[in-house]
């Protein structure tokens, strides 16, 4: 796969961005993190030759698939995104895009049905398809808004997707890691209640808000502990929010 990013004439700052994210790529040796393999500079563009994920985004090749929201394929991918954000973390870099688009699977996934109650809570079909190799391999791709930072740093440009973005962003109050750590929480909320539009623009209200609400109506089938671990990451108080590194350690 290759990325080709056009130089914006002028643009020391967008030059610098895109030069910090190829020194970050070209860091990287995490299972879990696309590689960049090669990267060609002319006068206009800078080819960046990556890792070939044959899957594509997360979600689209889940619902091409007929793969359902199952519990444990929800935990695999969560485990697996919070590993590489603890790699990333540990080695002082914020990723700051963190969402579904940014997720990519590593191979196709294997066509599977989904049943007629499918959603949260379907098994998996038990085959022998699954046996040669991981069921979901994700990757994480673009750090073009990836950047350096150390605990006792606190960044103020608002960057990111603005669902996915943690408060202290979007109130341009200053923030650190745990602003992917947030990021995750939203995802793992709509994961485990199904990604439908409406709770996507319901939680986005929510987060506007400053409230987040586990409604019984979309909530009362998932598990306690999954929904306490959400709960812990979309701590609107940075402070209070646990850190990519605990997370792995939540009994979820």
């Amino acid at each position: 796969a290759c990325k080709a990013v056009t130089k914006a004439i002028g643009s020391v700052s967008g030059y610098e961005q895109l030069q910090r994210e190829i020194e970050i790529l070209k860091k990287l040796r995490h299972r879990h993190a696309v590689q960049v393999l090669a990267v060609y500079e002319t006068s206009r563009k800078v080819y960046m030759v990556m890792e070939y994920c044959a899957g594509g985004e997360l979600l689209r090749g889940m619902r091409e698939a007929g793969f359902p929201f199952d519990l444990s394929i929800i935990q695999l991918v969560i485990v697996n995104l919070l590993d590489v954000l603890k790699y990333l973390h540990d080695h002082g870099i914020v990723h700051r895009d963190i969402k579904p688009e940014n997720i990519l699977l590593h191979h196709a996934l294997p066509q599977t049905h989904r049943s007629a109650a499918g959603g949260v809570g379907t098994a998996l079909p038990d085959t022998p398809m699954y046996a040669d190799r991981p069921l979901l391999h994700i990757k994480l791709s673009d750090f073009g808004l990836a950047t350096y930072t150390t605990s006792c740093t606190m960044m103020d440009n608002v960057v990111g997707t603005p669902l996915y973005m943690a408060p202290e962003i979007v109130q341009n109050l200053g923030y650190s890691a745990g602003c992917d750590v947030w990021s995750v929480g939203v995802m793992l909320y709509l994961l485990l209640t199904g990604y439908a539009r409406d709770t996507e623009r319901l939680l986005h209200g929510m987060i506007q808000n400053g409230t987040i609400e586990y409604p019984d109506k979309i909530w009362s089938h998932v598990p306690p502990s999954a929904r306490d671990l959400v709960q812990q990451m979309l701590q609107i108080d940075p402070a209070q929010r646990i850190t990519a590194r605990e997370a792995l350690s939540h009994p979820w």
